[in-house]
């Protein structure tokens, strides 16, 4: 089924298959697996925001990232590994209230890390649906965080991506059990 979207001035068409949703439903899973379920208290971050400013699912959130930006399996995968980066350094508590911004600004990361004609920052953030200074900001704060480490060797992203496909495939033949039962 195809689905048009208004993206300023000009329409674009979006294809949409059943199989995204289980791609979508893992990178969610994968995400909300780096937040405690009763997260301890923290000093906030430029990655807070206040929970009643979010009207959409992180399920929804990363949906509308990925085919807005029209990003592939490898900045997806390029994001999630990010994000594990900053999960590993134990100095920031994942919540419900800083993964969104925090996946906007690894998913911005990962286009310019692998693409040469990467959006811009303030496609971004209205993909993202935050003001431009407001992602610059998180980009400088998010690239503090790793040291500037952006570099994933070939083994990591093989490995990360052999695991990810996996689930998903799994996930997939799941779902397609449950729609045959």
């Amino acid at each position: 089924m195809d689905r048009k979207v208004q993206v300023g001035n000009r329409q674009a068409v979006f294809l949409v298959t059943n199989d995204a949703d289980p791609v979508i439903a893992e990178i969610v899973k994968h995400i909300e697996s780096m937040c405690p379920p009763h997260a301890e208290k923290h000093t906030p971050s430029v990655f807070d925001l206040n929970r009643a400013s979010v009207d959409v699912t992180m399920e929804e959130y990363v949906l509308r990232t990925v085919r807005y930006a029209r990003v592939c399996k490898p900045e997806i995968y390029t994001t999630l590994l990010f994000m594990n980066k900053v999960h590993a350094l134990k100095r920031f508590i994942f919540t419900g209230s800083n993964v969104y911004k925090l996946w906007l600004a690894c998913l911005l990361l990962a286009e310019k890390v692998l693409d040469d004609r990467c959006p811009t920052n303030t496609f971004f953030a209205k993909t993202g649906g935050i003001k431009v200074g407001e992602l610059n900001t998180l980009e400088c704060a998010l690239l503090q965080m790793i040291e500037f480490e952006t570099g994933i060797t070939d083994s990591q992203f093989a490995d990360f991506a052999a695991t990810m496909d996996t689930r998903v495939e799994s996930r997939a033949c799941a779902k397609e059990k449950i729609h045959t039962a």
